[in-house]
Formats: structure tokens, C-alpha cells, sequence
């Protein structure tokens, strides 16, 4: 008989033990064990593991159990595996032919996820992945990709700022979900199969069929493209930009493709579609797009042409690798342009074809990272025509070339605009449990600031001085 999953979860609790030798002159080795269950009822036979490197699929090394009656596992991890633990997340791939304990022979592989331990705010000590925490991570992975962020355990664990982004997209997405089907943020953690919430239950299985069709997708896309580090496939209801509207209930299907071209060059494509109720057909192109990245001789160059609803936006930028680092990018619209291809020809050559250039200044000391970032419209920027056409002139520019833009310091408290149309100056500064991070707008002179600590909780602030800070909800409220 053919079987539906209707629901997956793990709970999952950290045990820490110390195995050794047999006496106190014996090297003793120091191991954490991640125990947990896979719950769909229960599953025998699915494969949980540690994503240390965020590419969906369990390689060569990454710590794995295999689940057993019960649905239990146990994932025994060394030092270095240890120290991941809590900053990447857990998979449970679920085969055909595995058992789920109440509802017989999984007929339909799928892939079930929770997120990284160190950014989920629920309280429980007991961390349960369902569909419904599968569609959090998910959106949050798709909104990184789409900010081009790259995730491991290293850069998570080292980078507070990424983590913060994480954190802050992750509360967003957790009262919207919340908000969506009634319920309360830890409710969307737990195991309502165990609690027995009919009513989140019925949310899960409604989730499953999208969960597989993704699943099954992404193996298609990755025999397609075999050499991509990776290539996914999400099928998801909402919006389609983490900016979009709320209440948006229209399905998405959205590929992503990251390959490496050479020991300097990579690329990376993503395509949203938008798909029937039943994902089986494709509606309409929502969102191309190419991105083209280089590394070499001391600067970095991308070149980024992006096709939605009937016309393109064209972005190139060069930055320099240095400390402090100057980069200016050229930015171009037409809106009469058939697809993703004819825009991949597009340049920004002259004046006529050029919308705006930014210059962004960053600055890194000791534990605190500054930038500054000045936008000019059209070709309003003093000796910014020369760095126009970047994909065709890459060969004669160097990263010498950017100490043009040292006029604009690195200095935090310099209110210079410098001419540009909008400017702001922020920095982060790292403390031994948070980072703190405060923007102040050089035109209307406001000021942000947002306290990220590590344990996940997140407060925001606006101030007119920049001493005196008030609560707020909205970085917009700011400015």
C-alpha cells in the first residue's frame, strides 16, 4: 500500500560525554553526541547529519546517524564536529523504503531540516523539525542566497554579523508564520503530533507535498548540472523577496545553480517562477538572474544582469582586497528587453547607458568593521566616467586605481557627503556575547542602531543624536 508521510520531526537534545581510556595516565578523547528522533511517526531507516558546509546534502565526513526504532538516533561528533554543532543545520533525509512506524513504507524520498541551534529563539530545550520549521529555514536560506551571503560553520561561528542577519530574518520569518496559522513561535518548534495539535498537524501534511517536489527536483537539477558545488530546487507559497507582501498565498518554484569556473572565477544563477497550486506547471518567469564573479591581481569583480516582468537591471562592480577596501559599481535599467539572455549582453559603456554609481568604503580594526557608502545618480559622480564599461575595460583597471575614491575617509564621525544623492556611514564592533551595529543616515542626520546577542535575542533602536536611543520594531520607524 502507498504511503503519504504526513510529518517529520526530530527532537533533538545535546549530550555531552567523555569516552577514554582506562585509567587517568590514558589520552582521554572528549565527544558530544546530538540524540534525537525523526518523527512521522517514527522513521527506521532515514539518514540525519550535520550540514557543516550549508549545501543540503550530507558529503564525504559530515558526521551522520541512521535512525532506528523509535525513530531514534545518535550522531556521535569529535572536537572539530563539536565545534559546528550549534552553528549549522541538521538534515534528516528521509529514503524510499524507509519504515515509519505508524503509517508503513515511505514511497516518496524527501528532506526535512532544522536550523542551526544557535540563532532559533524558542525556549524549548527539545528542538523538533516539522514542515512547518523546514519552510523557516528554508526561506531564510533562499533570502541569504539571494543576498549572495556564504555560509559554513566557519564564517557563521566567526562572523557575528551573519549571524545577526540570520537571527533577524529568522524572528521576521517566525511571526509571519505565526501570525499565518495562529499560533505561537514555539508552537512552530514543537511536536504536535505528541501535543496532539490536529490543527498544526493538518498545516504539516498540507506542507509535505511541496517538501518532496523539491526534493525530487533538486536531484534532477544536480544530475543536470554535476559539477555545481550546488543546485537546488524550492518549492514554496509566499513571496518571492523577503520585501514582498505578506499576504502573498501564490506558489514559487525557485532554482539555484553555484559553480565554480576556475581557481579565480565562479558564477551563479538563480530563475523564480511562478507555479500552479498542484507545482506541476510553470506560470510565468518572476525573477532571472546571472551573477559572474572574478578574483585577481588584488581586486574583485562581479558582473550581474537581473530579468523581471519584461525588463533588465545590470549591476558591475570592482572592489579592491585590501584593507581599507574601495569599491565602485555601475548600475543600468532598460525595460525593453525580451529575456535573460539579451540582457547578458547589456553594458554600462557610456553615460547614456548608466542609471547610478556607488563608491563604498570599508574599513576593518581590531574587533570593529567600518563602511561608508555614497550613491550618486547618473553620471553626477566627480571622475566616476572612467570606471564605466567595467566588464569591457577589466583588463586595464588595477586596485591602484581605486585610491581615487581616498578622499572619502574611513572615519565613522565624518558627516562629508561628498556630493552623493543618499550617504550613510555604519560600523559593528564585536563584544565578548553580542555585536552591536549603528548606521547613521548623512542626509537626514538619523541614527540606527540594532544589539545582536549570540544567545538569538535582537533589540533595535532609532536616535535623532545618536546618544539618546528609543525601542523600535521597524528600521524604517529610524529614518
Amino acid at each position: 500500500m502507498k504511503v503519504t508521510p504526513l510529518a517529520l520531526a526530530i527532537s533533538s537534545t545535546l549530550v555531552l560525554s567523555a569516552c577514554g581510556g582506562g585509567n587517568s595516565s590514558e589520552e582521554t578523547t572528549n565527544f558530544t553526541s546530538i540524540s534525537g528522533k525523526a518523527i512521522d511517526g517514527y522513521v527506521v531507516g532515514a539518514t540525519v547529519y550535520l550540514d557543516l558546509n550549508y549545501n543540503n546534502k550530507r558529503d564525504s565526513g559530515e558526521p551522520y546517524a541512521i535512525t532506528t526504532a523509535g525513530g531514534n538516533f545518535n550522531i556521535v561528533l569529535d572536537a572539530n564536529d563539536a565545534s559546528c554543532s550549534d552553528y549549522v543545520p541538521t538534515i534528516v533525509d528521509v529514503p524510499v523504503g524507509a519504515i515509519d512506524e505508524d503509517l508503513g513504507e515511505i514511497t516518496e524520498a524527501y528532506q526535512m531540516v532544522i536550523p542551526p541551534n544557535i540563532i532559533i529563539s524558542s525556549n524549548t530545550d527539545i528542538k523538533n523539525i516539522t514542515p512547518l520549521t523546514t519552510v523557516l529555514w528554508s526561506t531564510i536560506e533562499r533570502e541569504l542566497r539571494q543576498d549572495k551571503q556564504q555560509l559554513s560553520c566557519k564564517t557563521v561561528k566567526e562572523q557575528s554579523e551573519i549571524r545577526s542577519n540570520i537571527q533577524n530574518r529568522l524572528l521576521e520569518q517566525e511571526k509571519r508564520l505565526a501570525q499565518r496559522y495562529g499560533v505561537t513561535a514555539d508552537e512552530l518548534y514543537g511536536d504536535f503530533i505528541a501535543s496532539g495539535n490536529a490543527e498544526l498537524h493538518d498545516i504539516a501534511v498540507a506542507l509535505v507535498p511541496s517538501l518532496k517536489k523539491s526534493y525530487q527536483d533538486t536531484i534532477a537539477l544536480e544530475k543536470k548540472h554535476p559539477n555545481a558545488w550546488l543546485a537546488s530546487v524550492e518549492y514554496y507559497q509566499g513571496p518571492w523577496s523577503y520585501n514582498g507582501d505578506p499576504d502573498d498565498k501564490t506558489w514559487h518554484k525557485e532554482e539555484t545553480v553555484y559553480r565554480t569556473i576556475s581557481d579565480k572565477e565562479s558564477e551563479s544563477t538563480k530563475s523564480i517562477y511562478e507555479v500552479s497550486d498542484d507545482l506541476s506547471t510553470i506560470i510565468r518567469d518572476v525573477h532571472l538572474d546571472r551573477v559572474y564573479s572574478l578574483q585577481r591581481d588584488g581586486i574583485r569583480f562581479s558582473y550581474a544582469n537581473e530579468f523581471e516582468q519584461g525588463g533588465c537591471t545590470i549591476r558591475e562592480s570592482i572592489a579592491q582586497n585590501s584593507n581599507p577596501s574601495y569599491q565602485i559599481s555601475n548600475t543600468y535599467a532598460d525595460s525593453n528587453q525580451p529575456n535573460l539572455a539579451a540582457c547578458s549582453q547589456l553594458t554600462v559603456a557610456d553615460t547614456q547607458h548608466l542609471n547610478q554609481q556607488d563608491v563604498e568604503v570599508e574599513y576593518n580594526f581590531d574587533n570593529i568593521s567600518y563602511r561608508g557608502y555614497f550613491s550618486y545618480s547618473g553620471n553626477s559622480l566627480n571622475e566616476g566616467e572612467q570606471f564605466l564599461n567595467l566588464k569591457g575595460n577589466l583588463n586595464n583597471i588595477t586596485a591602484n586605481d581605486l585610491n581615487i575614491f581616498n578622499f572619502i575617509s574611513t572615519d565613522f564621525s565624518d558627516t562629508s557627503i561628498h556630493s552623493a544623492n543618499s550617504a550613510w556611514r555604519s560600523y559593528t564592533i564585536q563584544e565578548a556575547d553580542h555585536s552591536v551595529n549603528i548606521t547613521r543616515d548623512l542626509i537626514s542626520k538619523k541614527f540606527h542602531k540594532s544589539d545582536n546577542y549570540f544567545n538569538g535575542i535582537h533589540k533595535e533602536y532609532c536616535s535623532d543624536d545618536g546618544s539618546n536611543w528609543t525601542p523600535t520594531n521597524n528600521i524604517n520607524n529610524c529614518f
